[in-house]
């Protein structure tokens, strides 16, 4: 089996785990976070496994840059996220 061929296997996986596991997880903090609540300790915990697995990404995706618009469109979407916790963050300060 080639490198491509075992890529597009954790390629398949990783996708699978976004959209059933990270996908509704991060909509979840989204909500929360447009009522301006601030971000949970679990939820901290959480972007950073999601920003820690991106690293790890990195490679597959440079090894296949059909994903790279996908990815890049998470990674904005992510950021979204973490821009309103801050900003929530910065409006809950006294």
């Amino acid at each position: 089996m080639s490198p491509v061929d075992q890529d597009i296997g954790v390629i398949k996986e990783l996708l699978d785990r976004f959209n059933h596991q990270h996908l509704p997880r991060v909509l979840e903090i989204k909500s929360r976070l447009e009522e301006g609540k601030s971000l949970r300790q679990s939820d901290t915990n959480f972007l950073l496994l999601v920003a820690s697995d991106s690293l790890t990404m990195r490679g597959l995706i440079e090894r296949n840059p059909t994903y790279k618009p996908l990815a890049t469109k998470i990674l904005i979407f992510f950021h979204q996220v973490i821009a309103t916790a801050l900003e929530n963050q910065e409006s809950i300060k006294p």
